[in-house]
């Protein structure tokens, strides 16, 4: 290619054709024109540039080195018809009519132009589908890959940045690969699949879509190989399996069910694989014991005059845990399939119908439009499904809509963990304590345990003594599995000498609050540069990607999964099925983290404003649709964010009205208030 261009998608690079540009190699001058580069539809003020390179400069010096850089970059950029800088008084900006190509972009305009076409589903139009095949090999890898420029401020830009583009990346990658299967171009949708996992190895889709690819292309080996090496990299990464449907995939390969080998192939587009409906989070701990309460409950769920059963327990001894098995086990009993609805946060009757919608398959619809009551009505009216309502609080928002639908819905069941009943007439309670003690059933306490550190740990078979101390472990903790499960994540960096003495010590602290203790013990496993990074994860009520997680709390990969390996977060899944693998905290250990952070009022206020910065930034992927205001236009995949920009609009109304966070109490008065 001819001409100047300045490429960001990856290792920063200057072209002048085919010839790298060397003669730009200052760092600070590197960024300066990747940021202008970046942001090229506006002049920006020398302040703006001088506060972004040299943060930490007075401002005559830091206006005095921008002077300096700016007057290098014109003497070695190559020239390209017109001045490619246009430098004024008080401005700069890169000139749009210079003859220069700048892949960022380029790269957003085009996909702008596909969010913009007006259909549901761009998969199923050729064009944007050769508009989106001909941008995305500008996408060489994470944005500014290479580049530092010793600012923290830009920095915190480039995170920003990086976040939102690989999303973007992630979107129309996943666009083509299901137009490619929908044509049975498998070559290209193997292909694809490969970007899509360079981008996120851990996307469990796309590791479906590669092994169904190879499977259909005859390399039935190779796409079981890949399926034990995807399987592997979930175990290490994660201390988990690959879902179900993954598995079912497997097997339907080794039966030769599908792929050339088949009796029933054929040449066209493959068929989707189609479920029950089922969305429940992944399960991270193993299930054990609960025999009573598990037969109990599923007795009376097999009853057609139950609508309505509530597990009843204090924070952390296992309703959640216990619903998802009984889901699991009557999956089957459910035409409609079963939905899982966290109501962790959930305080108001507006805020319980949007984390209903956001769970329900309404396909094409606006959020706003899902969160209408009567549409929620309508759909649940016909469908004959289970619905867990998880980590239900007093005082019950939305509980005029459960009635309703007790009284309305005769195909509907709920299934409800909450600290105590609601009592409704229609309710059936399950009492769940901790695991009992004692023989001849004090074994479920040790087994769990054990369970509970291979998980985190890998250790082997536990010996006489190890067994010992689990017992007493488990005491410590009084069978409550939340604080069993914190205590085998505390376990990870503690001997169990050590973690049974920092039980008995934080146990005198909270005499009345196994989990809490067990809390304090994980946390002070962790080290002090540690603790300050993750205690920023608290800005999160609605769970987190890695991305997030590296934006706003400065979070590395090696935290993430230390995160996971202690315990203290879970992975949860995917809100859609390109999207990134998002992590949560429990409830209790979310509350309990949010009292670490707000003990910090520097660190508290920090966290917080890169939240705004972070959301806003995600928000300007809907373009046109949220700077209209207009309720009711947003896209359904705000269901992976909505509690997380409610929290944030709602902070930044409250302690930073005049800050770059507007956007978010401008355009998004048409969520739930957390009054």
């Amino acid at each position: 290619m001819t001409g100047l261009q300045i490429l960001s998608l990856g290792p920063f690079q200057i072209l002048d054709g085919e010839e790298v540009v060397e003669t730009i190699t200052a760092p600070k001058a590197r960024a300066l024109l990747a940021y202008l580069a970046a942001r090229h539809r506006q002049p920006h003020s020398r302040q703006e540039l001088a506060a972004l390179l040299w943060p930490d400069h007075p401002e005559p010096q830091a206006r005095q080195n921008l002077r300096q850089i700016l007057h290098r970059l014109q003497k070695s950029l190559p020239p390209t018809g017109d001045d490619l800088l246009l430098v004024r008084w008080q401005t700069v900006q890169l000139n749009a009519q210079a003859a220069a190509l700048v892949d960022v972009a380029t790269f957003t305009d085009e996909l702008a132009a596909v969010h913009n076409h007006g259909h549901d589903d761009p998969a199923r139009c050729a064009p944007c589908c050769r508009r989106l095949a001909a941008v995305i090999s500008l996408y060489r890898g994470d944005f500014l890959a290479d580049l530092d420029a010793e600012s923290p401020a830009f920095d915190d830009w480039v995170q920003l940045e990086r976040s939102w583009l690989r999303g973007q990346a992630q979107w129309a990658l996943d666009v083509l690969v299901r137009h490619a299967r929908s044509e049975g171009d498998f070559e290209s949708v193997a292909a694809l699949a490969r970007q899509l996992l360079a981008i996120d190895p851990l996307l469990e889709e796309a590791h479906r879509q590669l092994m169904e690819a190879l499977a259909h292309l005859g390399q039935r080996a190779q796409a079981l190989a890949h399926f034990s090496n995807a399987r592997r990299l979930f175990q290490e990464e994660l201390g988990m399996e690959p879902g179900a449907e993954t598995f079912a995939l497997v097997e339907a390969i080794r039966a030769d069910a599908i792929g050339r080998g088949a009796a029933s192939a054929s040449t066209g587009p493959a068929p989707e694989l189609t479920g029950l409906g089922n969305q429940l989070p992944l399960s991270r701990t193993p299930f054990v014991g609960r025999a009573r309460e598990l037969g109990q409950a599923e007795e009376w769920l097999a009853d057609p005059h139950c609508h309505l059963v509530t597990l009843v327990g204090t924070d952390g001894v296992g309703k959640s845990r216990l619903a998802l098995q009984l889901a699991r086990r009557r999956a089957l009993a459910y035409p409609h399939g079963v939905r899982c609805v966290s109501l962790a946060g959930v305080t108001t009757p507006a805020m319980f119908r949007y984390a209903l919608a956001a769970a329900l398959p309404l396909p094409g619809a606006p959020l706003e439009a899902r969160a209408d009551g009567q549409r929620l009505l309508a759909h649940l009216q016909a469908h004959r499904m289970l619905l867990i309502l998880d980590q239900y609080q007093a005082p019950w928002p939305g509980l005029e809509l459960v009635v309703e639908l007790l009284q309305t819905a005769p195909g509907l069941q709920f299934l409800i963990t909450a600290p105590q009943p609601l009592k409704l007439r229609a309710e059936w309670l399950v009492d769940v304590q901790g695991l009992p003690g004692g023989a001849p059933v004090s074994g479920e306490r040790r087994h769990l345990f054990f369970q509970l550190l291979a998980a985190s740990q890998e250790r082997g078979s536990p010996g006489a003594q190890a067994d010992r101390l689990a017992e007493q472990v488990g005491e410590l903790c009084q069978g409550n599995p939340l604080a069993m499960e914190l205590a085998a994540g505390a376990a990870f960096r503690l001997s169990l000498p050590q973690l049974q003495d920092e039980l008995v010590r934080w146990r005198k602290v909270h005499p009345a609050d196994p989990v809490a203790a067990a809390f304090e013990c994980a946390w002070a496993s962790l080290d002090g540069e540690r603790r300050r990074r993750l205690m920023a994860l608290a800005v999160f009520p609605g769970g987190f990607t890695p991305a997030a997680a590296s934006t706003v709390a400065q979070a590395r990969p090696e935290d993430l999964r230390l995160l996971v390996k202690t315990m203290l977060a879970h992975p949860v899944g995917r809100m859609l099925p390109s999207g990134p693998l998002r992590l949560a905290f429990h409830d209790r250990v979310w509350r309990l983290l949010a009292e670490k952070l707000a003990a910090h009022p520097e660190a508290w206020e920090q966290a917080h404003r890169r939240l705004c910065r972070f959301l806003t930034r995600q928000m300007s992927l809907l373009g046109g649709v949220l700077s209209s205001g207009a309720p009711g236009k947003a896209p359904a995949s705000l269901a992976a964010e909505w509690l997380n920009l409610c929290h944030a609009r709602d902070w930044a109304h409250r302690h930073w009205p005049d800050g770059p966070a507007s956007p978010l109490l401008d355009q998004l008065s048409w969520l739930p208030r957390n009054d």
